[in-house]
């Protein structure tokens, strides 16, 4: 098993990730807006524009529902910081993952010194960890598992074990579905929780602890359609494709058909996956498509190619009439066989399965 969903914030405001995205902010949106600064960012030599989502209330974000696992397990990392205040507000979930079944959690809270982290599995304490100067990143991963009726937890930081394996069975079950929730534990004025990215797997036994970026790579060309798409403005249908998602911007098919298709490139002018990292990479360990639509109630599909006939398919979905839709395909292999690498450049599609 491997990487199951990963997400890197960008210039969408709060309103529009819980209104078209699929996220929640449990405790509204106040105080939560996206900040692209050299100080606010995880970022690297060469990166293009970064972006964290900073919040200041003690607020619950809740992921959308594809980032659990159906294997209900894995592992959930996200690379944390307070832009200013060095200490953070005591028994706030940072990482929280609910099980529907039980509804009991595996979570990672702060500790009463306000700089140490806590983990509980099943609602019971297992163990602190050490100390950590928020004020830096921090590269936090929370190892777990609720697929048996024993659980298990363990926390890392910057990929270093800081607790032991925990077992719990106290309240379990064998969880089918759940949520994973991100807390924001501060709530002072002058400062800002950071959050640029997340990252989830769907095994507990994969190294989900090892620090990665994940960084947003926009089409720049067209591919080979079938059927009708018409932009709502200009004349590509990637210039209207590329994030952030803008609801009046968009390309639509008004009579679809089965196995209509909209494609997108990313091997514009010659770029591959290094040209729109900018960096020479070392390891590309997952791609993912995200898909939004709305419209007519039809069952469609994303994909995603490598510039071959072979594509990776994510699963089937209803588009709602009235509503925004979500639909995502995740490749951590090419279509074709093999890693990814920097040389290779990702086509995004979006098929209409039927009508």
């Amino acid at each position: 098993m491997a990487i199951s969903w990963h997400w890197a914030f960008g210039p969408e405001s709060a309103a529009d990730l819980q209104l078209y995205y699929g996220f929640t902010f449990f405790s509204g949106l106040l105080g939560s807006v996206p900040l692209s600064g050299a100080a606010e960012t995880y970022s690297y030599s060469g990166s293009p524009t970064r972006y964290s989502m900073a919040r200041r209330n003690i607020g619950v974000l809740i992921l959308p529902a594809a980032s659990y696992p159906s294997t209900a397990k894995g592992w959930v990392s996200i690379p944390a910081k307070d832009l200013a205040a060095p200490s953070l507000t005591v028994s706030v979930r940072l990482i929280d993952v609910y099980g529907s079944g039980s509804t009991r959690r595996i979570y990672v809270d702060v500790g009463a010194d306000q700089k140490s982290l806590r983990l509980w599995v099943s609602n019971v304490f297992k163990e602190s960890t050490t100390p950590f100067d928020w004020t830096d990143w921090k590269y936090v991963s929370l190892q777990w598992s609720m697929s048996t009726t024993t659980w298990s937890g363990r926390i890392f930081v910057d990929g270093v074990a800081e607790t032991a394996s925990y077992n719990e069975t106290i309240g379990t079950v064998a969880e089918t579905s759940g949520a994973i929730q991100l807390g924001s534990p501060t709530i002072a004025t002058t400062s800002q929780w950071l959050l640029p990215q997340i990252i989830c797997h769907d095994d507990n036994a994969d190294a989900g602890e090892v620090p990665r970026f994940v960084t947003r790579v926009q089409p720049n060309a067209d591919g080979t359609n079938i059927g009708t798409w018409t932009p709502s403005v200009g004349g590509t249908d990637f210039g209207v494709l590329a994030t952030p998602l803008n609801t009046t911007t968009y390309t639509e098919n008004t009579s679809p058909t089965a196995l209509d298709r909209v494609e997108v490139l990313t091997n514009g002018g010659g770029s591959d996956l290094d040209t729109a990292l900018g960096t020479t990479t070392s390891a590309i360990d997952s791609v993912i498509v995200h898909g939004y639509s709305t419209g007519q109630a039809v069952t469609a599909r994303v994909k995603v190619g490598d510039g071959t006939v072979s594509e990776t398919a994510g699963a089937n979905g209803v588009i709602s009439v009235g509503s925004t839709s979500y639909t995502y395909a995740v490749a951590n292999l090419k279509p074709s066989g093999g890693s990814w690498a920097g040389t290779d450049s990702p086509d995004y599609i979006y098929e209409v399965v039927s009508t």
